[in-house]
């Protein structure tokens, strides 16, 4: 909050002869005696309140409390106000443009002009373009205080119905409220210059909420010319007929203003706002502000109470008023229930009142406790929510059967199997439902067809059981709908399936429902076909143009769908009793406190009968054991302890062993025992759709228990081994390899930890691992894991080719049908698996949470210590002997000088290898003390700024996958006359909300690092920037902090022995781009730089030729070099997880003082104090 430079109060004074101590005083005095206020009201702002209020106590008090009530009660207009961070405040700074302009009016009033610059409708967001304005006014006030009078003027150019449209009235009425009752603001005039028929509809949204004072205020101009009248246009820009200079160039100021005050609204926003607990009496809400209707949930047109009366004889006011009382009375239900919405219970409850209220307490907890289907509802700015709008279609028919009843029509519009994600087009589904029941009211019954033209078994399977299960549990019971039928269309063999899964969840009175057609002409028996769309043997019209304004009137209403969310939830907290959704989390903590039993599981009284050899003393010797072991998880459960006894044959010390491994392989191997969620990991209901694991559970005569796997899966397996607990002398692990294909082996890329898992660390006692049906590929299978496997493991394994002689070893009746046996179909076992997995999801979670290691509780290990693989050292680097033999400068005392320093320096990584110490040796010219510094600034960078070197895995991190499609950055492959190695970097896609700054220095420095790894030390290097393409749309992305950090790791940190640094192809946009750099140059770098328009000039410098073929040159295209870089990435995932886990400083063991950011940026680096001029 300090900031900022605004005049001081004793300047105020001086051109205020009104203001008065006396009145600033009575108004401190009366600011303290409001205990709810925040503490941070400043002197200057009380200036400014008493200056809007003309000196005037009581209005001046009045426009304090709305002021701060509504910073507080309109997170739309003042949260989430970071100019820098916020994406939607980014976008809203490319699309409208506001400037508080230079020049005042001849009466000496401020002119603050706003106008649209960007006409795309879907860029424009009414809440993000207010929050914006806000922000520019709120400086303009603060910077220059007082002034005698304000004047707004919103230029309308290129605003059309389509934009307006897109203004929700609740919005207007919010912002019109804070205009005219809370803004420190002595407002004269409000003009709309360039109007056109689209400023009636807009004044048609403003009048309800306008008092006559704002009215009189109000000046509509077609053009510039009947402006003049009011002030001189001159002081207007120049695209709007002044002489101001050019919006753009005037607005990329008021941008850097907010952009160097970002602080300021960080703070503002933590400080100023009412703490409601504190208020005296009764605390304010937004509905004391802007009434009921301000909540935004009554954006949707309705038929009201009065309507639906008149067609419901059975609807009673006393019913109503009955359900109004009940409702009062539920202190966890939300406020604000609507009349319309006790209606529509009571209708679809057949006007029976405790049957009405189950529905409505089972509506309001399914939408508080089922977030896959109704939470994320923005149905614009939701990616998810867009995929599936392009995915399936829901239509609302416009012409109901003759019974009267409304139609509801579904199907898929893309086939991709990829697309097709269960809750999102639920998500869907439900928002559409919702907004069709409530614009059409009561309605006699509704249908449901679902046309499953195109639906395939590969999107049933990725259906989860447990959506299914919820799905029908909010239709059957919570549903505000007169569900009269369910129409299955165009079904196919799938549909047996979709039964299959739907069966268990359906009462009798659903089954009797539906309705299966093969082809459109069984459904003509219960409705007129007519009614569907064309595509579906109906008239209605082609689904394209049905299903667009079905899309739009979703968009029209956004604002409902925010508030709904916001504000129509269930708070547990406050149920009597205890809440539903607290009660189910209390329940799990008990079980998991009692030792993840949420499995259902042999008790060890259990294993005791079954297993004569298990000892209580044995176990008891384990429990003190693990007990003393401080990175243990806690409580690790007898059952447990007993596995592992088992397995081990009931020897202590091989146990402790397996014990050790299997807790660390779960620690650090998190490529198998990370995100294990069986419903919301997507890559895991991939995998359930493209495998099976299924433990055989008839065990045959040598009670050996069988695995039957066609690819591997440790997470079902996990389910397995607590369920049948620990009883099988043996297991045996069957691989089908059929199906397999060498794509598919290359993918497996971990077999080194699955190879010694297995063995070392898995509670198992395994007996023999066979390969059936075996192809060439199982060759390449073997050779991948033989090299890692024990000589005892490698006696255990059979090979197949067919299934005689698999007899050998066990009955082939315990198999699936498919695979020669009679234990059923494949589908069907895999079905109750997956269900198995779905009812445990709990457990998962838990033991996902709570049994893993505390590292920092033992002496370090890493994935290395476990499987012998040094991913730092995997990747191929230049070796000592050969640095040594291209370096002459290079001694072997200052290597061991630096390796010595590295030792005692006790916070830095462990085992920084040689090469590296070479490197930075080399980058410094062979100077020691330089070198330390720059291996000091090397590692504290990469721990401090976690924007740039942070979640570096290529495969795993979606923003990598992403920058690697918009910015190519590759090493060229010919050096300079002198040596030098050269490095260059592009855009490939302009797009401008692809542009990231920091994933796009992120993927430059991974580049940069396997570019150095690789090479070693060399003469020099060159960085080449092609900024074809840069608009200034993209350097208005770039964060002032973010050029500073990276220019301190380019200048102070990086080990490289830059000679220059070349922008080729620069326009006018370089200088701002310079502007940004130049503050954290030093007078070195900067004699580096050279700016090139065109490629003559950049000739001078190196020869042209080894510049990649689309920036003019013959090294290459650039899509080859930089195909043939990012494999090098993706080959070298291990690298960069490994390095990001080992390769940092540990602050705490610093001597004297740990280092944050602010000790390597400055203050300013983590935006604590700004100074402005």
């Amino acid at each position: 909050m300090e900031t900022l430079k605004r005049p001081t109060v004793e300047e105020e004074f001086k051109r205020n002869p009104e203001l008065t101590e006396d009145d600033m005083q009575h108004l401190r005095d009366w600011i303290k005696k409001q205990p709810y206020y925040p503490n941070a009201i400043s002197d200057e702002d009380i200036v400014l309140f008493l200056h809007s209020n003309y000196y005037r106590m009581e209005p001046t008090k009045a426009t304090i409390e709305n002021f701060l009530t509504c910073r507080t009660h309109v997170p739309e207009f003042f949260s989430n106000r970071d100019p820098i961070g916020c994406k939607e405040l980014r976008t809203a700074m490319g699309t409208v443009c506001m400037l508080p302009l230079e020049q005042r009016t001849p009466e000496g009033y401020g002119v603050l002009y706003t106008r649209l610059i960007n006409f795309e409708v879907e860029r424009f967001f009414y809440y993000d373009t207010m929050r914006l304005f806000n922000m520019i006014a709120d400086l303009w006030v603060l910077q220059h205080g007082t002034m005698k009078g304000h004047i707004l003027i919103c230029d309308i150019q290129g605003v059309t119905m389509s934009h307006v449209l897109r203004i929700p009235p609740i919005g207007v009425k919010k912002f019109l409220y804070y205009l005219q009752e809370a803004a420190p603001i002595r407002l004269k005039a409000l003009h709309y210059l360039n109007t056109t028929s689209v400023m009636d509809f807009i004044l048609g949204l403003m009048k309800p909420f306008m008092k006559k004072e704002l009215m009189d205020m109000l000046h509509l101009h077609p053009s510039v010319e009947s402006m003049k009248k009011h002030m001189p246009t001159d002081i207007l820009p120049n695209e709007a007929g002044g002489k101001a200079g050019v919006t753009t160039e005037l607005y990329e100021k008021v941008l850097k203003n907010l952009e160097d005050h970002r602080e300021y609204f960080l703070a503002e926003e933590k400080e100023m706002r009412v703490d409601e607990s504190l208020r005296p009496g009764k605390a304010k809400s937004v509905n004391d502000l802007f009434g009921i209707e301000g909540t935004d949930m009554n954006t949707v047109k309705r038929p009201s109470v009065q309507e639906e009366l008149q067609r419901n004889p059975e609807l009673k006011e006393v019913d109503l008023q009955h359900l109004r009382d009940w409702y009062s009375k539920q202190p966890h239900y939300p406020r604000n229930f609507p009349d319309e919405d006790f209606v529509y219970f009571l209708h679809v409850s057949d006007y029976n009142l405790e049957q009405a209220k189950v529905t409505i307490e089972n509506f309001l907890t399914c939408r508080t406790n089922t977030p896959e289907f109704f939470s994320n509802r923005d149905p614009i700015g939701c990616k998810e929510l867009r995929t599936a709008m392009g995915t399936v279609c829901i239509l609302p028919l416009e012409q109901r059967t003759p019974e009267g009843y409304g139609v509801l029509y579904t199907r898929l519009i893309n086939y991709d199997v990829d697309r097709f994600s269960y809750y999102d087009n639920m998500r869907l589904v439900n928002m559409i439902a919702e907004l069709w029941i409530l614009q059409q009211g009561t309605m006699k019954g509704q249908i449901m067809i679902c046309d499953i033209q195109g639906v395939k078994m590969s999107h049933a399977l990725r259906t989860p059981l447990s959506g299914v299960k919820k799905s029908l549990h909010y239709l059957q019971e919570a549903a505000p709908i007169r569900l009269k039928a369910l129409h299955y269309l165009n079904t196919s063999s799938v549909m047996d399936f979709m039964l299959t899964l739907m069966k268990p969840f359906i009462k009798k009175e659903l089954m009797d429902m539906f309705h299966l057609h093969h082809s459109v002409e069984s459904l003509k028996k219960h409705m007129p076909i007519e009614i569907l769309p064309n595509e579906a043997g109906g008239n209605a019209g082609p689904i394209d143009e049905l299903y667009g304004k079905v899309l739009k009137n979703l968009e029209d209403h956004r604002e409902y769908f925010l508030a709904e969310e916001r504000e129509m939830r269930v708070n547990e907290s406050l149920r009597p009793g205890k809440g539903k959704a607290a009660k189910k989390v209390a329940e799990f903590q008990k079980r998991t406190e009692a030792g993840m039993n949420t499995v259902k599981r042999p008790s060890v009284q259990d294993e005791f009968k079954r297993n004569p050899e298990l000892k209580e003393v044995d176990l008891q010797h384990l429990r003190d054991w693990s007990s003393k072991q401080p990175h243990y998880p806690r409580n690790i459960p007898d059952e447990d302890l007993i596995y592992f006894l088992h397995n081990n044959y009931y020897k202590l010390e091989p146990t402790k062993v397996a014990i050790e491994n299997f807790y660390t392989c779960r620690t650090l191997v998190t490529e198998f025992f990370s995100n294990r969620d069986p419903l919301g990991s997507k890559e895991l209901r991939l995998t359930m759709g493209a495998m099976l694991l299924r433990a055989l559970r008839k065990i045959h005569q040598l009670r050996r228990g069988t695995i039957f796997l066609q690819r591997w899966d440790l997470l079902a397996y996990d389910d397995t081994r607590l369920v049948d607990g620990s009883t099988r002398h043996d297991e045996r692990f069957i691989v089908k390899s059929r199906s397999g294909r060498c794509d598919d082996v290359t993918r497996s890329s971990d077999l080194t930890c699955y190879g010694q898992e297995v063995p070392e660390a898995n509670p198992v006692r395994l007996k023999a691992v066979h390969f059936m049906n075996t192809t060439p590929v199982v060759d390449f299978i073997l050779g991948l894991m033989k090299p890692f496997m024990k000589k005892e493991l490698l006696d255990k394994i059979h090979v197949h080719l067919n299934l005689d002689s698999l007899k050998k070893h066990m009955p082939i009746e315990i198999f699936p049908n498919e695979s020669g046996g009679r234990a059923g179909p494949i589908i069907e076992m895999n079905n109750k698996v997956i269900k198995n997995l779905e009812d445990h999801r709990q457990y998962l979670l838990a033991e996902e949470s709570e049994m893993r290691l505390n590292l920092a509780l033992r002496p370090r290990k890493s994935t290395n210590d476990l499987f012998g693989i040094d991913e730092m050292n995997k990747i191929k680097r230049v070796s000592v002997e050969e640095e040594f033999k291209k370096n002459p400068e290079l001694k072997e005392e200052d290597l061991q000088h630096l390796r010595e320093w590295v030792k005692k320096q006790p916070h830095y990584p462990k085992n920084i290898p040689d090469s590296d110490l070479i490197i930075f040796l080399h980058s410094c010219y062979y100077r020691l003390e330089p070198t330390k510094i720059c291996m000091e600034n090397y590692y504290a960078s990469r721990t401090h700024v976690p924007e740039i070197f942070h979640n570096r895995d290529p495969i795993g991190c979606r923003d990598i996958k992403y920058t690697m499609e918009t910015l190519h950055v590759v090493p060229l492959d010919q050096p300079t006359p002198e040596g030098y190695r050269v490095f260059y970097a592009r855009l490939v896609n302009f797009e401008v909300e692809r542009f990231i700054y920091y994933d796009g220095l992120k993927l430059f420095n991974m580049l940069l690092d396997l570019w150095l790894i690789e090479n070693g030390t060399m003469k020099g290097h060159v960085l080449v920037c092609d900024i074809v393409g840069v608009q200034m749309s993209h350097v208005l992305r770039i964060p002032p902090v973010g050029v500073k950090k990276y220019l301190f790791y380019l200048q102070e940190a990086v080990p490289l022995r830059i000679k220059s640094l070349h922008f080729m192809n620069t326009t006018s946009v370089i200088d701002f781009i310079l502007g940004l750099m130049k503050p954290f140059l030093k007078k070195e770098f900067m004699d580096m730089l050279y700016l090139h328009p065109t490629l003559d000039s950049i000739g001078k410098h190196f020869p042209v030729e080894i510049l990649p073929d689309e920036a003019g040159g013959k090294g290459g295209s650039i899509y080859d070099l930089f195909s043939r870089v990012s494999k090098s990435i993706d080959e070298n995932r291990d690298y960069f997880v490994e390095e990001e886990a080992t390769m940092r400083i540990d602050e705490s063991l610093r001597p004297g003082k740990a280092k944050n950011a602010s000790d390597l940026f400055g203050i300013e680096g983590s935006f604590k104090k700004l100074d402005i001029d």
